[in-house]
């Protein structure tokens, strides 16, 4: 400063404390101070705090802005803080309040970083980070920012490279390294990943496993080659939700089980069982695979049913029906083939029903005016083994109607029961010829006319034969009996007579040579004659007296064996009484000897 300056400035200006530089830092502190206490006022005091949002950045003083930015930041949000930032970003960097402001962008800096921080913890990696490059780039904490983001996002990919990882194992259903690879989530340094994201993961895993084990009776299933098994495979199948891991595999046994049912149902539609077929197509499911040769197959089958009502309406919705499968179909040729049956079916129909009409009256005229119409129909057409059977059955009703009073006129004649009714019944009966309808009726009269017949002529000679055998003369009885030839109506009756008689006859030798024998009278003729009447059997009239001689043979061979005791012969004794049959009176008593003479034997 020049003297000629000094000179000019006023006197008070020229105070020495003026110059001092303790003077001018007493001012300046003073000055701060007295901002700082009237900003903290501000602060305290709502009532002179700012109108921050109406306020004019370009007016405002830097204190001003540093206030609105506190008071913004204050609320702890990612968009007030970014609001504070926007308050002070315009200040001069050499403005005197310029350390003030730096030192609470750090501060704002820092808040912004840990509220990007919760974010980021809360899976939102990208509202992380455009929250963090909020951070003005002149504040000491930005340098953190790109080293924070670059953690953040190495992290988050080997988060999705884990979560990756896991689905494929998942899709493959390697469940036990899926859980072992899932669990590397909670080892990572954000709670999303490791909380959220992991237990998704671990529900998917149990879920999947769940599943699978469901599919696993249902591919057990699907080996079969039953309807109901694939039905039940099916059914377990579209229980697992899409959210799945083994929904993929549930659609692909759903396409495998379908497409074996459309076989089935093709195999039924060339077996004819259109309703086996239709009942097959009905339940099974319309998969992309298969959607049209289902729908064919099930329009081949209803078609079948709607001609199997064999109206001419009918059988016209068929052919239509048939007409609308295309020739790339694999049951193309199979519908042509029932087309032009139903074809000729519709004029074969057409035919019966005027036949039927006309034969609707029942006589004889009618009904052969309604073979003439059926006749028109050829065998090999598809309603002529139809045509053929009901022509038979009017046929027969012509013949039944022509032949019937030949039948009533021979029962007529039989009703007497004589033989030459009877046999005049016979000749009206055999006016009947072979072929007709009544023709099996009147040979079965004929043959019971006929034994009728028979019986009467053959039943005196048979009452003859048996008066012979009850007056003794069995020689007699028999050689009459002979008389009916084989093939009469008494002829079984007569036979079993001669064997009855013929019977008795060696019943009575038998008796008579074993008496023979038993008069000789030692133990062994006894026991000789006792096997002989043993042959006569319980039919016989001669059983009873053959039970009475064995008894009393018997006896008189145990009295022979006391007399050999008696006489000291005891092995004699002995012998005779272990032969005494088991059957005869003398048995109990000749075994209470046995054991007494062999006791004193001994």
């Amino acid at each position: 400063m020049t003297r000629q300056m000094l000179t000019q400035m006023p006197q008070w200006l020229k105070l020495p404390f003026l110059r001092s530089w303790v003077f001018w830092a007493l001012i300046t502190c003073g000055i701060c101070g007295g901002m700082g206490y009237v900003a903290l006022g501000m602060l305290l005091n709502p009532k002179s705090a700012p109108n921050c949002p109406e306020m004019f950045l370009p007016m405002a003083t830097a204190s001003m802005r540093v206030q609105c930015g506190n008071i913004a930041a204050s609320k702890q949000t990612v968009k007030d803080l970014s609001t504070a930032f926007n308050y002070v970003k315009d200040i001069p960097k050499d403005d005197p309040l310029r350390s003030f402001i730096d030192e609470n962008l750090q501060r704002w800096s820092i808040d912004l970083l840990r509220l990007t921080e919760i974010e980021y913890q809360k899976g939102d990696i990208e509202g992380a980070i455009a929250s963090a490059k909020l951070v003005p780039s002149n504040v000491p904490a930005y340098g953190a920012v790109k080293k924070r983001i670059e953690g953040w996002q190495k992290t988050w990919k080997e988060a999705q490279e884990i979560y990756a990882k896991t689905e494929k194992l998942l899709r493959s259903s390697n469940w036990i390294e899926a859980y072992q690879v899932a669990v590397k989530l909670t080892k990572l340094n954000n709670k999303y990943w490791g909380t959220t994201k992991y237990q998704e993961l671990a529900d998917k895993v149990q879920i999947a496993k769940e599943d699978s084990a469901k599919l696993d009776s249902a591919h057990r299933l699907v080996k079969s080659a039953k309807v109901e098994d694939l039905q039940k495979a099916i059914e377990i199948a579209r229980k697992i939700d899409k959210s799945s891991y083994a929904y993929k595999e549930a659609q692909e046994l759903i396409s495998k089980a379908a497409k074996q049912m459309l076989d089935l149902a093709k195999a039924q539609l060339n077996r004819g069982n259109w309703q086996g077929a239709l009942e097959i197509t009905r339940n099974t499911p319309s998969t992309p695979e298969i959607q049209v040769e289902l729908k064919d197959i099930n329009d081949i089958a209803e078609a079948q049913s709607f001609a199997n009502n064999g109206t001419i309406s009918d059988l016209e919705r068929a052919i239509g029906t048939a007409q609308g499968i295309k020739p790339d179909s694999t049951v193309y040729a199979r519908a042509q083939q029932l087309l032009t049956g139903w074809q000729l079916e519709v004029s074969d129909v057409a035919y019966l029903q005027r036949a039927k009409a006309l034969a609707a009256a029942g006589q004889p005229k009618d009904l052969e005016a309604a073979i003439r119409e059926a006749s028109q129909i050829p065998t090999n057409n598809p309603r002529g083994k139809e045509a053929a059977n009901t022509i038979n059955d009017w046929r027969r009703q012509i013949q039944t109607a022509q032949d019937q009073p030949y039948l009533q006129a021979a029962e007529t004649s039989a009703a007497p029961g004589t033989v030459a009714g009877l046999q005049q019944a016979i000749a009206q009966a055999q006016q009947i010829p072979a072929g007709r309808a009544l023709h099996s009726n009147a040979q079965q009269k004929i043959q019971q006319w006929t034994g009728q017949i028979q019986r009467l002529q053959d039943a005196p000679i048979l009452e003859s034969a048996e008066n012979q055998a009850r007056n003794g003369n069995t020689a007699a009885a028999v050689a009459t009996a002979k008389q009916i030839a084989p093939g009469r109506a008494l002829y079984s009756q007569a036979q079993q007579r001669i064997a009855n008689w013929t019977g008795e006859t060696q019943s009575g030798d038998i008796l008579s040579a074993a008496q023979q024998l038993a008069n000789q009278g030692s133990a062994e003729d006894l026991l000789g004659a006792i096997e002989e009447v043993r042959k006569i059997p319980k039919s016989s009239s001669s059983y009873t007296a053959a039970r009475a001689s064995i008894n009393k043979w018997s006896g008189l061979m145990y009295q022979q064996a006391q007399n050999a005791a008696a006489n000291n012969d005891l092995n004699r004794a002995i012998a005779i009484a272990k032969v005494i049959p088991q059957d005869s009176s003398a048995y109990a008593s000749a075994q209470q000897a046995i054991q007494r003479w062999e006791s004193s034997g001994n």
